[in-house]
């Protein structure tokens, strides 16, 4: 009863499987037009070194590399399951020997006795006919027999069922490349994202050492001020406070660089020597053309990926409910046999053909469980693909409001960079005409120096946003053709 009960488990598979989402072809973003790029990513930035760290990376990244292999793998797999569709041929030869009273040698010999045979015989001698098929005293102990054959069979696809097998490794093969792909562009924002660290850290050393250098003569000024009376003893150390406080963030972001700067280098395959750097972050450019949501499913790798597998699903699914149908197979073989009597060599032409039918019965539920498990991966397949989508959609906009916020920020920052500029320079002459306290010198002094690493940061964040922005986009100019053909 329990063996009954799963048994009916297994057939009750869903009838259908999930319904994959559709985007609409009008919809638009709530910025951004135009036809999606087909230059490198990168190009936008006008970055030389850049450029040259996103090629190192797409030709000697391991983890590219890696996933690239994984593509090839499936390739073969894909020639693996289109080979039951073809023909197949071998050539077999062989000798066998064995006691000759269990070998076909005695029937070779009782044939050819009766091919010989006389029927006249039978009138003088009635048990002549026996003596044919007795056995022959004199006959040696071994029987040695050849055969050289040409063996072909074919598997006729009469009802498709290993053709939807072949073309869902087909799209098993477009999702790895799809998969590759995606591995590509991961890798390159990674290392331009690594890359901007490394050169933020290397402005925001040089503007550190720079406001050292101001402080420290700044430190002179209030010094001399205070020997000659005209300062107090508590301006000299709020200075030196400062001073302080500004080398103390030296080290943070020197060791904030070497992380980032390693990283990089791991990124493009290499152990020790940094790529070169530009001097200074890119300027804000001109938002990159995004196209409209719909032509996501063309230009994202990860949604190429899994739209492939979506179908490759569906076909399996097809192909698994035709396991349930009979199948058909062709045979045929042709050649020559021959067998060795006394030193007497006796051979001639040999061949057969066959065709058999296949009608599945009964196999415990193992065809109906596969097709359980092929509806069940189809409908995580379209689910998948529909959560694909949807995210993609959602990064996008997000990836576009950030971008147009970051870029808001980084004005406004370069607005209090300038004021903060303007009030510390003032309060500097003041305090050298004896107008105002050094204390306001010290507040117009923090402020400007935070501002000036807030431009920094912000235009940072304001690259980093762009970077997502193209990401978020996916591409076309991340695609490697050179995954076409079999390596």
């Amino acid at each position: 009863m329990r063996t009954i009960s799963m048994l009916a488990l297994l057939l009750m598979a869903p009838a259908h499987a999930a319904d994959s989402i559709e985007l609409n072809p009008s919809a638009v973003y709530r910025t951004g037009t135009g036809q999606v790029q087909t230059a490198p990513w990168w190009v936008a930035f006008n970055d030389p070194q850049l450029t040259a760290v996103m090629e190192n990376v797409l030709a000697n990244n391991p983890d590219v590399a890696r996933i690239q292999d994984l593509f090839h793998i499936q390739q073969g797999v894909e020639l693996q399951t289109f080979s039951p569709l073809l023909p197949m041929a071998s050539f077999e030869a062989g000798v066998n020997t064995g006691p000759y009273t269990a070998s076909m040698c005695t029937s070779v010999a009782s044939n050819t006795a009766l091919a010989n045979f006389d029927p006249a015989v039978l009138l003088t001698n009635p048990g002549a006919f026996g003596q044919v098929f007795a056995p022959d005293p004199n006959a040696p102990e071994l029987c040695n027999t050849g055969s050289g054959l040409l063996v072909s069979s074919w598997g006729l696809d009469v009802f498709g069922r290993q053709t939807l097998a072949w073309r869902g490794s087909s799209y098993e093969r477009q999702a790895a490349k799809g998969d590759a792909e995606a591995t590509r562009l991961v890798m390159t924002t990674a290392a331009a994202a690594a890359y901007y660290d490394v050169v933020l850290a290397n402005a925001q050393l040089t503007l550190l050492a720079g406001q050292v250098t101001a402080q420290e003569a700044l430190l002179e000024l209030v010094t001399l001020r205070y020997e000659a009376g005209g300062a107090s003893g508590l301006d000299v150390l709020q200075q030196q406070q400062l001073l302080a406080t500004t080398k103390a963030a030296l080290p943070s972001v020197t060791a904030f660089r070497e992380r980032r700067a390693r990283q990089l280098t791991a990124m493009l395959g290499e152990v020790g020597a940094e790529p070169d750097v530009v001097g200074a972050l890119p300027e804000p450019t001109s938002l990159p053309q995004t196209g409209v949501p719909v032509d996501l499913l063309a230009n994202r790798p990860d949604i190429r990926a899994v739209d492939a597998r979506m179908s490759g699903a569906a076909a399996n699914r097809t192909s698994a409910q035709l396991g349930l149908l009979p199948s058909l197979r062709a045979s045929g073989q042709a050649g020559w046999a021959g067998l060795w009597i006394d030193g007497d060599f006796n051979s001639g032409p040999a061949w057969g053909a066959g065709l058999n039918l296949s009608v599945p019965l009964f196999n415990g539920g193992a065809l109906h469980g596969r097709i359980r498990t092929v509806r069940a991966s189809e409908s995580l397949a379209i689910h998948t693909y529909n959560s694909t989508v949807i995210n993609a959609v959602a990064e996008v906009e997000s990836a576009l409001s950030l971008d147009e916020q970051q870029g808001i920020r980084h004005q406004a920052v370069l607005e209090q960079e300038r004021a903060a500029k303007a009030a510390f320079d003032e309060s500097k002459d003041r305090y050298l005409a004896g107008l105002d306290s050094y204390l306001s010198v010290l507040t117009a002094e923090r402020a400007h120096q935070s501002a000036e690493l807030a431009v920094l940061q912000a235009k940072r964040d304001a690259v980093g946003a762009r970077i997502q922005l193209h990401d978020a986009l996916g591409g076309a100019w991340v695609r490697d053709e050179t995954l076409g053909g079999v390596r």
